[in-house]
């Protein structure tokens, strides 16, 4: 562990928001030092919002000098408080004036909850490794806590909204003309995908439902969350994202047209209907490849070709009908690939012409 927590702090994208690495110049051997005991009052004082110090560990081969702020964010049945910090590598002969960043780099780091305890920001447990290496009393948030936070949105959502029939044709009928072919397509693809996702998650993302200010509400009220986080979006300003309903009832909306769509229209073509079989065999199956038709100067050839499983349930496939075909290997882009020539052979196999799959048991033709 220790190692993934140096490497965590060192080696990767995350180095910017812990470990400032600049050249500085006189570092005073008497600054704080950021113990465990240290940070433990900090975080069980709400009075003291700042603090910066060394930490009396070292990352690999470097100290570190840090400055942590917090600022009040909820109070309800617990009260949850947002920590800030920086940290910056300690060169020989710099003062913490040259060390200090402070209202500068600070970037959010985690939850201060009931001044007892730091739930990460980011939700990773490595997140959560690296923060109590440093000495913070940190906490994981429960297992898959973004997956259930979006389930329990998407629920609640669903049944608050509630649409019938009625409305949902309504809908469909007053659906504007230059929009009809997207949403026929998302429901190709909702369908293809077996729903993994639908529209009410699509607008979950993409309004903010899911993101810091959900984690504090949860993290204040477990049980009374939800109500608050909406009528925060009702008072914001909303999302930028048009191809996204404007509102709650409107996802509901449709979602259950994408699913009228999907019984009364895409269900009954093969092309959808061979794709969906297609991914649920290459799912729970590794080293598959897909048998396509191809057009040559003498007519129609047959040929297998490699990949990639996550190109099959991206929504440019559907939106484009199909794969580009390139030296044995299918994409969704005509320039992917790693060795691209102007000689390289190219061919757009359209969805109807993608006919089977090469499973290690043999070819299956759905």
């Amino acid at each position: 562990m220790l190692q993934k927590i140096l490497a965590y702090c060192l080696c990767n994208a995350n180095l910017e928001r812990h470990l400032v690495m600049e050249p500085r110049k006189n570092f005073n051997s008497r600054v704080n030092k950021l113990t465990k005991g240290v940070l433990k009052e900090f975080i069980a004082n709400s009075e003291q919002s700042y603090i910066a110090g060394v930490f009396p560990v070292k990352f690999g081969k470097y100290t570190a000098y840090a400055e942590f702020l917090r600022k009040p964010m909820l109070h309800k049945k617990h009260k949850v408080e947002l920590l800030y910090n920086m940290m910056i590598k300690v060169e020989p002969g710099q003062s913490e004036a040259d060390l200090s960043h402070y209202h500068e780099e600070l970037s959010i780091t985690g939850f201060i909850v009931d001044n007892q305890y730091v739930y990460p920001h980011s939700g990773d447990t490595v997140e959560t490794a690296f923060l109590k290496f440093c000495g913070l009393p940190a906490k994981d948030f429960p297992k898959d806590f973004d997956k259930n936070i979006r389930e329990s949105l998407n629920k609640y959502i669903r049944e608050k909204y509630h649409v019938t029939e009625i409305e949902t044709l309504r809908f469909l009928a007053s659906y504007p003309k230059e929009d009809e072919k997207e949403l026929t397509l998302l429901a190709a693809n909702y369908y293809t995908n077996g729903f993994r996702m639908d529209l009410i998650d699509s607008y979950i993302a993409c309004s903010g439902l899911n993101n810091d200010e959900t984690s504090g509400y949860w993290l204040a009220d477990p049980d009374n969350w939800i109500e608050p986080v909406l009528q925060m979006l009702r008072y914001s300003n909303g999302h930028d994202n048009t191809k996204v309903a404007k509102d709650p009832r409107e996802a509901v909306l449709e979602n259950e047209a994408v699913k009228r769509l999907c019984r009364d229209k895409i269900e009954k073509i093969p092309k959808y209907v061979r794709l969906k079989k297609l991914i649920e065999l290459a799912a729970n199956t590794a080293g598959t490849k897909l048998v396509v038709k191809y057009k040559t100067a003498e007519g129609e050839a047959t040929t297998i070709a490699s990949y990639r499983f996550r190109d099959l349930q991206d929504y440019q496939l559907i939106q484009q009908d199909g794969f580009y075909l390139r030296n044995g290997y299918l994409c969704l882009n005509p320039s992917s690939g790693m060795f691209i020539t102007i000689d390289d052979a190219l061919a757009f196999i359209p969805l109807d012409n993608v006919i089977g799959i090469k499973l290690p048991s043999g070819i299956v033709y759905p």
